[in-house]
């Protein structure tokens, strides 16, 4: 099955600085995720994790990005996978209390700048400083809460604040 669907990123459709993203963002996903089984006690797929981090912006280019990508992998046999990269900009209300492979490629995936590794704060600093007011600031601000609060309920679990430096190391 992972073989099928990485052969959709095949024959160049995906810009070159994309796939580096998405290779980067992989990276920062598995790491997540050990430390998540290994100290926080989660039964996360690691493997998922990383074919969805591998596949999530491979319509990025495309209006709502997110389902774009996900029909794609859904319509290639890749339900869960889908699933995972459907929720990747923002995971659904029900999800957000949860730590699951979806919310590890969406915390993943705020803190890759391109192929730089950044913290959460900085990765919103920007916006907030480009929208000072009205509904881009305030959606900002929303998802902004968003991923502290499923970053901090991730923190508790492995006892150590997520950090750019801790994602980047070598697995755990």
């Amino acid at each position: 099955m992972a073989f099928k669907l990485l052969e959709l990123l095949e024959g160049g459709a995906v810009p070159e600085h994309i796939t580096r993203h998405m290779k980067a963002v992989s990276k920062l996903a598995v790491n997540l995720g050990m430390l998540l089984n290994i100290r926080g006690g989660c039964e996360l797929n690691l493997s998922d994790i990383e074919l969805a981090a591998l596949l999530h912006d491979m319509r990025r280019a495309e209006a709502n990005h997110a389902a774009a990508a996900a029909a794609v992998i859904s319509d290639a046999g890749g339900a869960r996978i889908a699933e995972i990269v459907r929720q990747h900009m923002l995971p659904d209300k029900a999800e957000r209390d949860n730590i699951s492979e979806i919310t590890v490629l969406y915390i993943a995936d705020k803190m890759a700048d391109g192929e730089r590794v950044i913290s959460i704060e900085e990765r919103y600093a920007k916006r907030l400083k480009d929208s000072p007011l009205g509904p881009r600031r305030r959606a900002a601000e929303y998802n902004l809460g968003v991923a502290m609060a499923i970053k901090g309920r991730m923190e508790e679990l492995i006892g150590e604040k997520i950090t750019p430096e801790l994602l980047s190391n070598e697995p755990v």
